[in-house]
């Protein structure tokens, strides 16, 4: 986005101090920062991170599905009858997991110097 909108590092950095008055953000060193918010961020389908994301998702989820040809790898699909009430406990389940991920990438990225942090993406 940086190169795309011609922005120099200040530019950068003023935009990030902006996303972090506003408790989106925390602010780091070299303009490296991590979301504070445990709630979906809108972004609008047309705008400039749109295309980004959508290649990042496929990339990975390509490489998860193409890669890996044991049984023990990260990537699961599946479709099954449900009721419900069961379906309905399933995607609780899921977004209570998805809410503690968050909490725990907030967690180590306040407390690990960032040299120990590693790259962490879920399909």
């Amino acid at each position: 986005m940086a190169s795309q909108n011609n922005l120099q590092q200040t530019d950068i950095y003023l935009y990030l101090r902006e996303l972090e008055k506003l408790s989106l953000i925390r602010l780091g060193q070299g303009n490296h920062f991590y979301f504070v918010v445990n709630r979906l961020i809108k972004r609008r389908s047309d705008g400039p991170m749109h295309q980004t994301l959508v290649r990042v998702n496929q990339r990975v989820i390509k490489e998860a599905i193409s890669s890996h040809t044991g049984t023990n790898y990260p990537f699961y699909s599946a479709s099954r009858l449900l009721s419900e009430a069961s379906s309905k406990q399933f995607y609780q389940e899921v977004d209570n997991l998805y809410f503690r991920f968050q909490q725990q990438a907030t967690l180590d990225q306040m407390l690990y110097p960032t040299e120990e942090l590693k790259p962490f993406k879920t399909y």
